[in-house]
């Protein structure tokens, strides 16, 4: 089920609120949960209309490669880090710069402690 609050923002529905796996509806929008959790590594988590699309990483708007919201009629930023949205391309690939620096570092952190 599709809750819509907006135009443009729709919030899938499961029956369990800890789902993790693929959901598609009637119409074909599609969206991918982690633990009750909008989420997916290596695409948009949620595609509405086949050309609204949107990465969230553990229940976050986020991509690090590009705009997190595709969608013609959005109002809504493009890009986002962690939930934090970026009006300003430039600010954003600072912080994107900055993101991926300190994922970096704490992955090293983590292979030293092995």
């Amino acid at each position: 089920m599709i809750e819509y609050i907006d135009s443009t923002i729709y919030v899938f529905k499961t029956e369990n609120p800890d789902f993790s796996g693929l959901a598609i509806t009637k119409a074909g929008d599609i969206a991918y949960f982690k633990e009750g959790e909008y989420h997916r590594e290596d695409g948009p988590a949620v595609i509405i209309n086949s050309n609204n699309r949107y990465w969230f990483y553990e229940g976050k708007l986020h991509r690090i490669d590009g705009p997190a919201v595709e969608s013609p009629d959005s109002k809504e930023p493009i890009f986002w880090i962690e939930g934090e949205p970026f009006w300003d391309e430039e600010d954003w690939k600072t912080k994107n710069r900055n993101y991926k620096l300190n994922r970096f570092l704490k992955d090293e952190e983590t292979t030293d402690n092995q």
